[in-house]
């Protein structure tokens, strides 16, 4: 779904923060794939950041998990790596 405004940016990326937190894996996987293609940076660091606070802190294969997709995508878009930026969704 691409996004048309600032707000349903923000909101996907609060509908996402609450599939994670739920484990409703195939709709955090939908909503990834539309944030992506809008802006993969933001994605990126959401994602990072998410997986080591919105996962219980005993689950330590998603963020190990989420770090490998991550250096792949850079490497195969030739990406650099995120600044240690931290942005409030």
């Amino acid at each position: 779904m691409p996004f048309t405004t600032e707000q349903e940016v923000q909101q996907a990326f609060k509908n996402l923060r609450s599939a994670i937190r739920g484990n409703r894996i195939e709709t955090a996987s939908e909503l990834v794939r539309s944030l992506l293609s809008h802006n993969a940076a933001d994605t990126w660091r959401f994602l990072l950041t998410s997986a080591s606070s919105d996962v219980s802190y005993r689950d330590l294969q998603t963020p190990v998990t989420v770090r490998i997709l991550y250096d792949n995508w850079v490497k195969t878009n030739n990406a650099l790596s995120l600044p240690c930026t931290r942005r409030s969704y």
